[in-house]
């Protein structure tokens, strides 16, 4: 069996969609065997994935009969800091926040498995950052060097894996740019029918690990106001109720409605179609500004940690950075530079989707070729 391993099944659309692209690779990849999910109990997977066997149980767990383990997209290995967050300020509750009582937040796949029997890969995964000294880096050390490979999906967690394995870490992009996966409108310059920006959605984030990334929600709010004085359409938009319990209850005092992934009662599709409807995004979450640029709507990613910056920069023109001190005049600048060339920006958007396909296209053969040796010469029909 094979164990597709992730932080699934905790109610985040980012997580989600890439536990369906992980799941459909290894299916194309590797036909005819029989793959476990690994989750924390979850009532929604079965609807996302009716065909996969799900596994329960804590990280470092693994299945009997599993003899391969792929570890299928998202940052699974890192460690921050928490401080007291804007949102617990301004609305003290008294009761615990979930997940985030600790002084620090780390997350480290426990490598417990059999080196000599099993095998293990990664697919479009990020890596770190890691607080100094950490363990969680030591941890996703010991198991990338055991990795027969790694397509990860930015320059960061490159140069990190690198060190780690060599040359069987190769820099690609996240799972979700896989061509042909979802069904999208088509964003080609000669389809695109918009005239600018009159719709706006902000994807928000509960972020209580550094200060810097904590003060965004204030100006923020402020330069929603200030949009729609000016005539736009502003909506707020999570990815996550569980984990931006903040945001949700900041909003629902000021009377906003949300639209939010419910995955126990919607889908991923209907969810893309919701967000397509808006003409740019504000994104505080990586995959905010990955569907945007698969949906062509331009975006400002707001840079509360470096993988906002890193989806920025592989946007080119289609995105902007709004950076610390997150003044909402730069907000506000950033999206009339979207606004007033928004065709550049689309065509950007476009160029930037069908390279970032061509990665993931390679990581998929690529993998065929690392966990399928004698049938490489397979065609992987995959992405094509």
């Amino acid at each position: 069996m094979i164990e597709l391993r992730g932080a699934y099944g905790q109610g985040n659309f980012g997580d989600d969609a890439l536990m369906v692209v992980a799941y459909a690779i290894i299916n194309e990849v590797l036909p005819g065997r029989q793959i476990g999910v690994r989750s924390k109990e979850s009532t929604y997977l079965p609807r996302l994935l009716p065909n996969a066997l799900m596994l329960t149980g804590a990280d470092g767990e693994l299945d009997a009969g599993s003899d391969t383990v792929v570890y299928g997209g998202g940052t699974q290995w890192f460690s921050f800091r928490r401080h007291a967050p804007f949102l617990d300020r301004l609305y003290k509750s008294g009761k615990r926040r979930i997940g985030l009582a600790r002084d620090s937040l780390t997350r480290s796949t426990r490598h417990r498995l059999d080196e000599t029997a099993r095998r293990t890969f990664g697919l479009g995964v990020g890596v770190g950052p890691f607080l100094k000294g950490s363990s969680a880096r030591e941890q996703a050390e010991g198991l990338f060097r055991t990795m027969q490979y790694a397509g990860v999906r930015d320059p960061y967690s490159f140069n990190l894996c690198r060190a780690w394995m060599g040359e069987r870490a190769r820099l690609r992009a996240d799972l979700c740019y896989l061509p042909g996966h979802w069904t999208l409108p088509d964003i080609s310059p000669s389809a695109h029918k918009r005239d600018g920006i009159n719709e706006v959605g902000v994807v928000v984030r509960d972020w209580p690990h550094t200060k810097e990334g904590d003060s965004y929600a204030k100006p923020l709010l402020g330069a929603a106001e200030l949009l729609r004085a000016s005539g736009k359409k502003v909506e707020f938009v999570s990815f996550c109720r569980r984990s931006d319990s903040g945001w949700h209850r900041l909003l629902q005092e000021r009377g906003e409605a949300v639209e939010t992934w419910e995955p126990d009662t919607t889908t991923i599709p209907a969810f893309l179609d919701r967000l397509a409807r808006f003409d740019a995004l504000i994104s505080a979450r990586y995959h905010g500004a990955v569907f945007a640029s698969l949906l062509g709507l331009p975006v400002v990613c707001v840079e509360i940690e470096q993988k906002l910056r890193l989806a920025s920069e592989s946007l080119g023109l289609g995105a902007r950075l709004w950076q610390y001190p997150f003044r909402t005049g730069d907000l506000l600048k950033s999206i009339d530079s979207l606004d007033s060339a928004y065709d550049s920006a689309v065509t950007s958007l476009s160029r930037a989707v069908r390279d970032q396909g061509a990665l993931v296209r390679r990581l998929v053969k690529e993998f065929g070729t690392s966990a399928n040796p004698t049938g490489s010469d397979r065609v992987v029909r995959l992405g094509h």
